[in-house]
C-alpha cells in the first residue's frame, strides 16, 4: 500500500475548512486550511509513552507559530492513537485561533478518519 488520500471539507462558521489527509505506511500528513489550501503553522509528533505506559505523542513546533496548539495537540493526539509520526500543517485564519470548539471539530473529523473512538487522552 503506497498510501491512503482522503479530503474533508467542514463547515466552521459557515466555511470551509478542508483537511487533507495522508496515510502512509510510517507517518500521518494532516493539511488544515482554508481555500486556497498551503502551508502554515507546522509541527511533527512522534508517538511516546508516559511514565505510567499510557500512551501519547512528543511534538515540536518546525515553522510558524500563530496556530501552534492546534497542531501541536492534532499533531500529538494522532501520533499516540495512531502510532505513526505525523506532520500537520495548520493554515486558518486568526479568527479561529481563540475557539477550541473549532479545534474539537477538526480533531474529530481526524480520529473518525482512523476509526478512532475517544480515547485515553483529552484535548477538550
Amino acid at each position: 500500500m503506497p498510501f491512503e488520500e482522503k479530503t474533508k471539507m467542514i463547515l466552521i462558521e459557515d466555511e470551509e475548512i478542508f483537511v487533507k489527509l495522508l496515510n502512509l505506511s510510517n507517518a500521518v500528513i494532516i493539511l488544515i486550511a482554508e481555500k486556497p489550501i498551503s502551508l502554515g503553522t507546522i509541527c511533527l509528533a512522534t508517538p511516546a509513552l508516559n511514565l505510567e505506559g499510557m500512551k501519547r505523542g512528543e511534538s515540536v513546533a518546525l515553522f510558524g507559530g500563530k496556530f501552534e496548539f492546534y497542531a501541536r495537540a492534532i499533531a500529538e493526539r494522532t501520533a499516540a492513537e495512531t502510532g505513526k509520526m505525523v506532520l500537520v500543517s495548520v493554515a486558518l485564519n486568526e479568527k479561529y485561533e481563540a475557539d477550541q470548539q473549532n479545534l474539537l471539530k477538526i480533531m474529530t473529523t481526524i480520529l473518525e478518519y482512523f476509526h478512532i473512538q475517544g480515547s485515553s487522552t483529552d484535548y477538550s
